[in-house]
């Protein structure tokens, strides 16, 4: 492989997910300096994103994994009518329930289902040598920014998420800063796995 295939492939990688802070983060930990211009560097690196994780992360359930599949088989059909229709369409990978896998969910499936979805990045960086720099951001701040499209909204419904996957817990102020923004008017919501998250995306579209 070229060094830019193998770039491509790191910038594509289901741990990146063209994600920039996720990109920092696997460098980091691979104990390798951005931007990359070597290609021994960038193999490194990829060696690194194929390596199995020791831990077994818990796999949604094939109800949710079937309304995400769905949800990407829409988009594209829309999007690229002619690639799905040649039997292009690629089936994606059943999403895990821990804090990275929830966090992609909730970022494809809103994208795909035309809403829309950002993380915040509020997680800092981690220096090669294990030092974790903070974030700007402010205090508290939710993990990922969203905004529903909804016909009774014309401004769309503004919703921060917290993602609180496993035994991780809602810290004091987390949840201060989740009242000083429910007293805006936007919606503010701990989530905890794929299934709770569409429950509650559900009720927020029909009410």
């Amino acid at each position: 492989m070229t060094l830019l295939e193998i770039k491509t492939a790191i910038w594509h990688h289901p741990r990146i997910r063209q994600n920039l802070v996720e990109l920092q983060v696997a460098a980091d930990k691979a104990g390798v300096l951005l931007p990359i211009s070597d290609i021994r560097e960038a193999e490194k690196l990829l060696k690194s994103l194929n390596k199995k994780d020791k831990k077994i992360k818990p796999r949604v359930s094939d109800e949710v994994y079937k309304r995400y599949r769905d949800a990407k088989y829409n988009y594209e059909c829309c999007k690229f009518p002619r690639w799905v229709s040649d039997g292009h369409f690629i089936e994606p990978e059943r999403p895990t329930d821990d804090t990275n896998g929830l966090q992609n969910f909730i970022e494809d499936y809103l994208t795909w289902t035309g809403h829309f979805a950002n993380r915040t990045g509020n997680e800092g960086r981690v220096l090669k040598e294990g030092t974790r720099i903070k974030s700007s951001s402010k205090n508290g701040m939710q993990d990922m920014d969203c905004n529903l499209k909804h016909p009774k909204h014309p401004f769309g419904i503004p919703w921060k998420i917290e993602v609180k996957a496993g035994k991780d817990t809602h810290k004091d102020h987390q949840k201060e800063y989740g009242q000083q923004v429910s007293s805006t008017g936007a919606v503010y919501s701990v989530v905890k796995s794929c299934a709770d998250f569409l429950q509650q995306l559900d009720k927020l579209l029909v009410s």
